[in-house]
């Protein structure tokens, strides 16, 4: 039953049991500063309204602090920097404003 349920293959979808969650657990006392909170576990919030938030903040981080290592730290994605090999060693190009032009993807 679950699994149809979570397919959505019956006559109510999550998104609308969600929807309804949030609004009976809005309607009791919470304290604003429990929402939406990612530095404690959602799953330690005894507060409905605060747990289903924290619990939408906390996936949203991790989704992104995924994408930001895709696109950022894999070497095979193309968007990162390179740094000096010795601490010591100077970096050999700054980018500024007057060394945009024609060459500066040849440069760096």
């Amino acid at each position: 039953m679950l699994s149809t349920f979570l397919r959505g293959n019956t006559t109510y979808g999550v998104g609308e049991v969600l929807e309804r969650l949030d609004v009976v657990a809005g309607q009791f006392e919470t304290s604003r500063e429990y929402l939406y909170m990612v530095t404690t576990p959602y799953k330690s919030l005894k507060s409905g309204h605060a747990a289903l938030t924290s619990y939408a903040a906390q996936k949203i981080r991790d989704r992104l602090s995924a994408e930001q290592y895709a696109a950022v730290l894999d070497p095979d994605s193309g968007l990162h920097a390179f740094a000096p090999r010795k601490k010591t060693e100077p970096i050999k190009l700054r980018l500024s404003w007057d060394t945009y032009g024609a060459t500066t993807f040849e440069d760096v």
